[in-house]
């Protein structure tokens, strides 16, 4: 946590407005990312959400995002690996969120997956 007077603010929340498209644009911080293009899937409770091409990036702190190309696509977080498993986050099932705000749980890597009992999520012909 970060103080800032009596308030609190969480790390998170810092690292999602130093992240933003905007502020990046705005300075010459080099890049917080890295962007590849991508083909992936989003699966969860044995339904498959996405199966496309996608963008696929990794963060400096580790964690990962993995976006549908369309205007109003799926799209999930993958927060920085704790040991082996990482905490997996997504929009769905509703395609209208804006943010990832449904926990799957946490996720173990399986060859180019994220996995766990209720959710798979791959990424293939990463650039």
């Amino acid at each position: 946590m970060i103080k800032f007077g009596a308030k609190f603010m969480s790390f998170s929340l810092v690292v999602a407005f130093v992240a933003s498209p905007s502020f990046a644009a705005n300075t010459s911080v080099s890049p917080y990312w890295k962007q590849t293009k991508a083909t992936c899937t989003i699966s969860v409770s044995s339904k498959t959400y996405l199966a496309s091409k996608c963008i696929y990036r990794v963060y400096s702190d580790g964690s990962i995002s993995i976006d549908g190309r369309k205007k109003l696509d799926y799209f999930v977080q993958l927060d920085a690996p704790e040991g082996k498993f990482r905490r997996a986050f997504w929009n769905g099932p509703d395609i209208r969120a804006t943010h990832a705000h449904s926990y799957l749980g946490d996720v173990k890597k399986q060859g180019n997956c994220w996995v766990n009992e209720q959710a798979q999520i791959c990424v293939s012909d990463a650039a």
